[in-house]
């Protein structure tokens, strides 16, 4: 089975009974989702990572090691937001 996390709505919050949404709690004044459905993946292409400095790797939205190969140490290269050897 493959689905996505479901978004959060970002509506205004004072308390968890604010948000609509079953999976959502208020983090912040803000509706957040919490819980993500078991066996569901958060991504599918890197483009579904919200965060800033995220990639997508095996559906999971991870922090990037490297945007760029010149974020990488001598005979590295950038690949899929982590630095491996150069061929």
């Amino acid at each position: 089975m493959e689905c996505f996390a479901i978004p959060d709505t970002r509506g205004k919050c004072d308390n968890n009974g604010d948000c609509g949404s079953r999976n959502e709690t208020c983090n912040n004044g803000k509706c957040v989702n919490t819980v993500a459905p078991s066996g569901c993946k958060e991504c599918k292409k890197n483009n579904d990572c919200e965060e800033s400095g995220t990639t997508c790797s095996n559906g999971s939205c991870i922090k990037s090691e490297c945007t760029q190969s010149s974020d990488c140490g001598k005979n590295k290269k950038c690949k899929n937001g982590k630095c491996v050897k150069k061929n």
